[in-house]
């Protein structure tokens, strides 16, 4: 690797790295790069059999999947089996259980949760990284949720301050992602170049407000911003959404 890519992070945030593959020119060269996915049993078969690879994979765990908000998600079981064999892997500090996001209802909430827990029970000593953000109520996405009967009682962008800090007090010592009024960990941190052993970079101005990723982070997929093959309603990719008329 020479020195004017060392600088350079990798990341898959368009898209899933399980339904599109540009990601993995970069990554079997041993650039750092890390890999956002909502299917870690496919992306480990993916990557378990590439050599030096220099990666940390956000397995990202709602406990939603298969549910009529994350349609096309894996079962939360065999997502766990995915990020344990991730752990085996990459060891537990390249490894991220993403619950992103957690949804702000009932029926939802509670299996975002069960998914902490009984990670916790199996990994027990050799538990991973844990990232967790709330819902943000874009209005497609909102729109998109009422359209199969979730409502929620608030209408603003960000639940209460006072709500969201009930409910990152129920998931105990994790790092929380873009939530505004509450201390961020970016996906990008300097405990991640550390990690990736690259200087890291500035934080720099990012498209959301609350991002406080730093300068290192590339996108490794194309942009198209559309939605992916998993089809949650809560999506911040608005290209596909069409309303009701």
């Amino acid at each position: 690797m020479n020195n004017e890519l060392i600088l350079k992070i990798g990341i898959t945030e368009a898209g899933d790295p399980c339904f599109d593959l540009k990601w993995l020119p970069w990554v079997k060269l041993s650039n750092p790069a890390i890999l956002i996915t909502k299917n870690p049993l496919k992306l480990y078969n993916l990557i378990y059999n590439i050599k030096n690879a220099n990666l940390i994979v956000h397995a990202t765990i709602t406990g939603n999947g298969g549910t009529i908000i994350e349609p096309n998600v894996p079962d939360y079981k065999d997502s766990l089996e995915g990020l344990y064999k991730l752990v085996d892997l990459l060891g537990k500090e390249r490894v991220v259980l993403r619950i992103d996001p957690i949804i702000p209802h009932k029926d939802y909430f509670k299996n975002s949760k069960r998914v902490l827990d009984e990670a916790k029970e199996h990994l027990k000593e050799n538990m991973c990284r844990v990232r967790i953000s709330i819902y943000d109520n874009y209005q497609h996405s909102k729109d998109r949720l009422s359209s199969i009967g979730i409502e929620f009682k608030h209408n603003s962008f960000n639940l209460p301050l006072e709500d969201r800090k009930k409910i990152i007090e129920q998931f105990g010592d994790v790092e929380v992602c873009g939530e505004e009024g509450i201390k961020s960990i970016p996906c990008l941190s300097e405990k991640d170049c550390q990690i990736f052993g690259v200087k890291p970079g500035i934080i720099t101005k990012r498209q959301r407000y609350n991002c406080h990723c730093l300068s290192n982070k590339f996108e490794l997929l194309k942009r198209t911003g559309s939605q992916c093959g998993h089809q949650c309603k809560y999506c911040f990719w608005k290209k596909d959404f069409k309303p009701k008329k």
